[in-house]
């Protein structure tokens, strides 16, 4: 769709998710230091907010083009910037430095090539093209706001369970 949209966007687009699809392997470092294979994550079914996000994010991209896609990157490319040092700092304080060292190289790929700078100039250029406003990308940022944050609350909820059924486990 966005080669049809911006030829040069595309371009951008198609460099920054062929960097992308490689970070999963990153914090699958991490999570192996905590014992959680690959097989595991692979076959572990997404979360009910998972689904939720996916099906929004192919409505929104049927409706607008690609510019919701670019939405979800230029918001989790800020996350990356803004928050995910913080996170990674807790972390690491949490349960070591070594435990982090996925998403701390994934901080720094981010910041190198500066994705967050990157995405909102292919969004400029998307809603160019297609002579969107900016309310337009605002709204789409607060949708994959409220997605992301059903998402972390949904992993709170399974996360605070596991930590129950391992203590249960453990006094057996």
């Amino acid at each position: 769709v966005m080669v049809r949209e911006d030829y040069e966007a595309a371009r951008y687009w198609a460099e920054y998710l062929r960097e992308e699809m490689n970070h999963d392997k990153l914090y699958l470092g991490d999570l192996g230091r905590h014992g959680i294979s690959r097989d595991l994550v692979s076959t572990t079914p997404p979360f009910a907010s998972t689904l939720d996000l996916i099906a929004t994010l192919e409505r929104r991209i049927m409706e607008f083009g690609s510019l919701p896609a670019v939405a979800y990157s230029v918001f989790v490319e800020w996350n990356s910037r803004h928050a995910s040092p913080l996170a990674a700092a807790r972390a690491a304080e949490a349960f070591g430095q070594n435990c982090v060292n996925g998403a701390r190289a994934h901080i720094a790929i981010d910041e190198r090539d500066h994705h967050d700078e990157m995405m909102l100039a292919v969004a400029t250029r998307v809603m160019g093209a297609r002579n969107y406003s900016t309310g337009l990308l605002a709204t789409l940022l607060s949708e994959v706001g409220a997605l992301l944050r059903a998402y972390f609350v949904e992993l709170d909820g399974y996360s605070s369970a596991m930590s129950v059924r391992l203590i249960r486990t453990s006094k057996s």
